[in-house]
Parts: C-alpha cells; structure tokens; sequence
C-alpha cells in the first residue's frame, strides 16, 4: 500500500510518474483521477480512498540486492543495471525503515556483506519496488465493494449454512463438514486473488456460514426435543417404554394424524363386574380394578402392543401401529392367551386371600381401520375407530368367561400356528350376512 506518512506519497507519486513516463516515451504524463480508479497513461490503477494496494512480489529479499560499495568500486558491472529500474535504499537497522508486510517470515535474513537483520519485516525500498513492480506487470489488486458482500456473499453464506444443516444432524457431525467448507471458501477466495487479482472479502460469508449453521443446529435441536417430549406425551400411556425409546429415535414412524391401516383389534372385559362391584366396597373394587387393569396392561406391552383406553373394567388394545408388526395378529393371540393366562394366576392369589374370583372374555379381529389421533379441539386421543372395531368389540360381548373368540381374518392371520374351533357364526349389526366365529385354545407347539 503506497502510503501517506510524512509526505511519502508525494516522493512515491512522483517516483512512478516519472519512471512510467521514460517507460512509455511520453514527454509529460499527467494521472487523471475517476472514482475509484487512477488512469496514468496506458494503465488504469485501481484505487481505494485515493491509495493503490500493492500487489507484492514476496518479502524481504524477494529482488536482487547489490551492496553500493561493488557499484563504486567496480567489482559488479554497470551492464547488470542496463534496461533495469533501480532503487537506492539503505538497509542497515539503524535507519529503522523495515515494516511489515503480508509475507511475515519467521526468520528473514537481508545480508549485504555483512548480516544486518534478522526480523519479520521488509525493508522500506523493498517496498516501494513492489509497487513499482505491480504498475509494471499491471497486477492490480481489485476489491470487491462492501455492499457486494451485503449483496452476493451474505445469500450464499445463508444456503451454504441451510445445506449444512441439511445434511448435519449434530455438531459432532457437522463440525468436519463445516471446517472443509471454510476451507473451500478460502481457497476458492485465494484462487480469485492469485489468479484475477480479485480481493475477496470473505468474512461477511464466513460468518454467515458458522452464524446459520451454528443457529440452526440449536433450532434443529430445540425442534428434535420439543418432537421428543410430544411423542413421549402422546404415547408414554399407550405403548411400552421400549417402544416409546423407538419412536423417539425413529420419528418416522409416527403418524399423528388419522389414516388408514391394517391392523389387529383386542377388546377384553370382566363377566359378571356389575353386579359383583355391588356386592363390595369402593376401595375393594378400585383395588381389585388397579390390579386387573396393571397386569393386562404389562401383558400388551409385553406383546407390542398399544393400549387403547380402559372402558371400566374392559380393556382395548391393538397391534400394528405407531411401529409396523408384519405378524400384528399372532402377537395379539399370543397376548390374550397370557392375559386369560395371567388373570387365572390373580385368582388363585385372590381366592387364597378370600377375595371374589373373576374371569374375562376376549374379542379379537383383524381389518381395514383408521388409526391416529382423533377427537376434538378439546380432546384428542390415539385410537382406531371402524367396521372392524366394532367387530372385535362384538367378539369381546359374545364370548364368555374364560373364552378367547377370533374373527375369520385374524384366523386366516394365524392359520397353522394356532389351535381353533369353530362356532356357531353370528349376527352383527351392519352387516348383512352372519359373521364366522373361531374359539381359540392355544398355540401349535413351537410357535
């Protein structure tokens, strides 16, 4: 950069004007200032605030140094000077006139005869032959206006930051991506200046990139938490805590609103509870019910189950959903045969205790139904409802004590790994024609 200290510019203005004036043959040449751009004869010098940046050739020792005393003593040839601008400076650290330049070396030695320094910097003369060398070769340096950066760089830095987020889902992750891009931002900004000239300035895109990436990694992560605590909110009361922990990791997989799927109905209710809850105390029947209603409920967990609601004493569950079970109507059988299984083990507790035995019947059919969250404004809740719903709940009302009744869908569901007899069919309300009803007994050995 040509300077202003201590009237330098005008030595430095005059220097050029005269050395480009014997260079083109001109007898006067006199530099004409635009905006931003000096023209001096054939060369059109790009400026900011009145100063031409200088493109350097390196640092210190980057031109020919020959010690004044081999001039005057003879020792080298005035020939070597011949068609060659020369520059008189003195280098000796006394005079103080080393700065510092874009080319900082660790150690940087400028010996004439004798070694005069040792320091990062540049020697003054240097310095102004650099400059005379950038008007030579005409490489100028072009910078970019600031608004272009407002403009171009700040848009680009903003998708470059989307596409990041897009393809990071952590900062672990994104952390390698992001530095390989910063890296190509400046490579990409050094190739524009070593080969154009053009002086980029990349921070206003470097600090969009971080800004967007790191700002949207927290809103991604804030997202994915909110997500979290609305699928542990939702399902935490319908499925087990295993299926849940999936859901969490797999959002995927949940479909809140209502649609259809083909999945496996269980409704399940105690015979005779009416009339047997009459005959006890209030807190008999609601801890009678806690136990029930706790150990069906770990029995449809147990199964992969999701536990519909608690209609008093009857139980509603399904299998096949939020998480997809290709075998939905085997895992039902098998957890009503444990829930008919388990209920037997708490009467035996009971009857040993003194208390009432009871016994449930259980529906179970397999079909078409809508499944999701479904309700009102007020209330919402993750249900099925259907022609096959209500199927399985006739199911349920028909069967007896004790009995397990499946439909000809879930039958054909489980047909060779499960033990059946048939029934008489029965008439259900919607449907034309009487239903056929199987009586499950158990499972084939092995299944």
């Amino acid at each position: 950069m040509v300077t202003r200290e201590h009237g330098q510019e005008e030595f430095s203005l005059a220097l050029f004007l005269e050395t480009a004036r014997q260079l083109v043959g001109a007898e006067e040449l006199d530099p004409y200032a635009e905006r931003d751009v000096l023209r001096l004869g054939p060369w059109r010098i790009p400026t900011r605030q009145g100063m031409m940046d200088i493109n350097f050739v390196g640092g210190a020792g980057s031109f020919p140094i020959v010690p004044f005393w081999e001039v005057v003593t003879g020792t080298t040839p005035p020939e070597r000077f011949k068609g060659k601008v020369v520059f008189v400076g003195n280098l000796h650290p006394s005079f103080r006139d080393f700065h510092l330049t874009p080319f900082v070396r660790s150690r940087t030695e400028v010996t004439v005869g004798v070694e005069l320094k040792r320091a990062t910097s540049t020697p003054g003369v240097e310095i102004n032959a650099s400059a005379l060398q950038t008007l030579l070769a005409g490489r100028f340096i072009t910078r970019w206006p600031p608004v272009w950066g407002l403009l171009y760089l700040v848009p680009v830095g903003f998708l470059v930051g989307l596409a990041l987020i897009r393809f990071c889902h952590s900062l672990i992750q994104g952390l390698p991506i992001l530095g390989g891009s910063l890296l190509a931002i400046g490579a990409g900004a050094q190739w524009l200046f070593s080969s154009r000239g053009l002086w980029v300035e990349i921070v206003p895109l470097v600090l969009t990139v971080m800004g967007t990436f790191v700002v949207g990694l927290v809103l991604q992560r804030s997202l994915a938490l909110a997500q979290r605590r609305e699928v542990v909110r939702i399902f935490g009361r319908y499925v087990s805590p295993q299926v849940v922990k999936r859901l969490v990791s797999q959002p995927e997989l949940v479909e809140l609103k209502g649609r259809e799927a083909h999945l496996t109905i269980l409704f399940s209710d105690i015979r005779g509870f009416t009339s047997m809850s009459e005959t006890m105390e209030p807190a008999q029947v609601s801890t009678l019910l806690n136990e029930y209603l706790g150990a069906m409920t770990r029995v449809i967990f147990e199964h992969g189950g999701t536990l519909d609601k608690f209609m008093g004493d009857a139980v509603m569950a399904f299998w096949g959903d939020p998480i997809p079970q290709p075998d939905h109507a085997l895992r039902a059988v098998r957890a009503a045969l444990r829930m008919r299984a388990k209920t037997e083990e708490l009467v035996a507790e009971w009857r040993r205790q003194g208390r009432q035995p009871i016994a449930a019947g259980i529906g179970i059919n397999t079909g078409r139904v809508v499944v999701g969250n479904l309700g009102s404004s007020d209330f919402i809740d993750y249900t099925v409802i259907g022609d096959d719903v209500n199927l399985a709940c006739r199911l349920e009302q028909v069967a007896r004590a004790g009995q397990i009744l499946l439909s000809k869908a879930t039958l054909k569901e489980v047909e060779g790994k499960v033990i059946a007899t048939t029934l008489e069919p029965i008439t259900v309300k919607g449907r034309a024609e009487p239903v056929l009803v199987y009586e499950l007994l158990g499972l084939i050995e092995g299944t």
